[in-house]
């Protein structure tokens, strides 16, 4: 059965967790600390942790603060940001990242992640990459969305193959906060191109936004602003897809086993005849 893993993207600046809107809108969420509390204990399968300002000042900060971040974590960690050496990706690592993300160094120098991945092996290497759709036509980006590459996606992809990359990261910059849904376009031309393991990242709105691209031939389901709103939690969006779409879910601890759905995706208000068995009874009575 084919297994989907939720994965919460932990967009980081400055030390705080923030709300990315098309990689140039950011808006303050929180302490890293508790964000990453919050998605672990309410069942993600994943947490990928990035600081997105880390290639322009080209320094892996998030490798001094990792360790803090996830104390209370017991999920698979990626992380990433700003890495430029072996030395950050072993920091990375012996803090408690189980997959290095590698962004805009590997247009620098891709090499090091052919030697990370003799090193840690394939399976600790991302390749994420930043994809805008212009004239109908994909175009990379790096350092935040605010360079142009030149290499082509296809190019990009087997260069992948070829250098021992396990996972690659597909980030839409148009649809980067926008939750109208993920950029099929994109999907449809990866799918085409490899085998490896992707995840696609940017427009998450509503659980059916899941649903339609189960179709494809994804691994992980990038989630970010979604889930900084607490009704639109990690557990009912699974019970949704449990619930109407996907088997091979992972479950949580946690299950709506007799809940419903209403026209905006949320679990609906139970009946008045249920609410009232959950009265406070003061305990005078009960004698």
């Amino acid at each position: 059965m084919k297994k989907i893993r939720i994965i919460g993207i932990v967009n980081i600046l400055n030390g705080i967790v923030v709300q990315s809107i098309n990689f140039k809108k950011y808006l303050p969420v929180g302490n890293p600390s508790i964000y990453i509390d919050f998605l672990n204990q309410w069942g993600v399968d994943e947490i990928a942790i990035v600081d997105i300002k880390g290639s322009n000042k080209k320094s892996c900060e998030i490798k001094n603060e990792l360790s803090k971040y996830i104390n209370r974590c017991f999920v698979p960690i990626s992380a990433g940001g700003g890495i430029r050496n072996l030395e950050d990706v072993k920091k990375l690592l012996g803090n408690g990242a189980d997959k290095v993300i590698f962004n805009t160094i590997a247009y620098e120098n891709f090499n090091l992640l052919n030697r990370a991945a003799n090193i840690y092996g394939s399976q600790a290497v991302i390749l994420s990459v930043d994809i805008k759709i212009e004239n109908n036509k994909i175009q990379i980006y790096s350092n935040s969305a605010s360079k142009k590459q030149k290499i082509k996606i296809n190019d990009l992809i087997k260069k992948a193959h070829n250098e021992g990359v396990g996972e690659i990261f597909i980030n839409s910059i148009n649809k980067d906060g926008s939750m109208e849904g993920y950029e099929h376009k994109i999907i449809e031309k990866i799918n085409n191109l490899t085998n490896l393991p992707i995840t696609i990242v940017g427009g998450m709105g509503k659980p059916s936004h899941i649903a339609d691209i189960l179709k494809y031939n994804v691994s992980g389901i990038g989630i970010g602003n979604y889930f900084n709103y607490i009704e639109r939690s990690v557990v009912y969006t699974k019970k949704y897809l449990l619930k109407n779409h996907l088997k091979g879910i992972r479950k949580t601890f946690y299950t709506y086993t007799n809940e419903n759905f209403d026209e905006f995706e949320r679990v609906s208000k139970k009946s008045d005849k249920n609410l009232e068995k959950g009265y406070f009874v003061p305990h005078a009575i009960l004698r």
